[in-house]
């Protein structure tokens, strides 16, 4: 990988282009962890394992505000549950982008506060699989965001788990304005379809 993060901080303002290794990029561990990909930073064709950024334990604060394309054979981010510390964010801003992935966008597993407010596109699966495996976790997808063009056609965000959904565990606020194209929902037990100008809480 490029960076084992072990309470660390990565700063990325430039550009990482057509790196490959046998391993995830990017592992974050320790007791806090920071990544920050700038709106000047890009990450494109390249072909990590597992996983670009993964959380292998601790608190993340991650940021991503560039642009991250064309990885192969491996989702953008995988927030495992593997010794996490609650309280962690995950922001991918309005200038953000995810597009073109041989996978899904984001896994998401770890009680973080994750805020999606740019745009995941064209991933091969799922933009966002939201199975939270420990409580104090949220996803919000905002309206300034667009999910679009993922998992050839089908439901583009998915959320499954054992956990009950409560206002502390398993919370999702979604705007329908912020899928485009298929607005199902996969759950656990069954799938919901966002109208037009209907959210889901």
């Amino acid at each position: 990988g490029i960076a084992d993060i072990n309470g660390a901080t990565v700063d990325i303002a430039g550009k990482i282009i057509g790196c490959e290794a046998k391993d995830v990029f990017f592992r974050m561990r320790g007791t806090q962890n920071t990544f920050i990909l700038q709106e000047t930073g890009s990450i494109t064709n390249c072909t990590p394992d597992t996983a670009l950024i993964y959380l292998n334990g601790g608190k993340p604060d991650v940021t991503i505000a560039g642009t991250i394309s064309d990885i192969k054979n491996a989702p953008v981010l995988f927030m495992s549950n593997n010794g996490s510390r609650k309280a962690g964010s995950v922001v991918l801003t309005k200038s953000g982008v995810i597009k073109n992935i041989g996978g899904y966008g984001m896994r998401l597993e770890d009680p973080s506060i994750v805020t999606i407010e740019g745009t995941i596109e064209n991933c091969s699966s799922y933009a966002i699989q939201y199975y939270p495996k420990g409580d104090q976790s949220k996803l919000t997808i905002k309206s300034t965001a667009t999910i679009e063009n993922n998992n050839r056609g089908n439901a583009q965000v998915r959320a499954q788990n054992s956990l009950p959904a409560t206002d502390l565990q398993e919370h999702m606020v979604i705007a329908s304005e912020a899928l485009k194209g298929n607005k199902t929902i996969d759950l656990r037990a069954f799938d919901v379809i966002l109208d037009d100008n209907v959210d889901i809480k």
